[in-house]
């Protein structure tokens, strides 16, 4: 009995791991941010640059971030 259940638990466990996951696309984003602080006038001044990866079939109107 107790061979046939470990039997059937790993059976299961075999199915639901064979189970079909959900299609997604792994986004990938890289960020190069220069800034320079200016202390006494609280300011900050720079540049930032986005090399984003979209790897869904899909084209992409607008980037949030």
């Amino acid at each position: 009995m107790n061979k046939f259940l470990c039997f059937f638990v790993c059976l299961l466990a075999i199915s639901a791991s064979a189970q079909k996951k959900p299609t997604y696309w792994q986004q990938h984003g890289n960020y190069t941010m220069d800034v320079k602080m200016d202390v006494k006038a609280y300011r900050y001044k720079g540049t930032q640059q986005l090399v984003y990866t979209n790897n869904s079939p899909d084209t992409l109107r607008k980037v949030f971030y």
